[in-house]
């Protein structure tokens, strides 16, 4: 399953990328959605939103991203 959710996140950066968005938000923007979509669809069929992450969750992985993003931002 996680190649599943591997391959929406490639196609949904190629299609942003593609239309024209910027690399600044097509990238991340892929990320939280591949990451939202893996943590509904645990929760939907294993009632468990890590059960399609190999180690930690969707929060840890939500919460790394704020972090690096608040570091690059706001040290600025």
């Amino acid at each position: 399953m996680e190649i599943v959710f591997l391959l929406i996140l490639i196609i949904t950066m190629a299609v942003a990328l593609g239309s024209g968005y910027p690399v600044a938000f097509a990238l991340p923007g892929s990320a939280i959605l591949s990451i939202g979509l893996a943590a509904l669809t645990g929760y939907l069929f294993s009632g468990d939103v890590d059960a399609y992450f190999l180690q930690g969750g969707p929060g840890e992985w939500l919460d790394a991203g704020v972090t690096n993003f608040l570091g690059v931002y706001w040290g600025v």
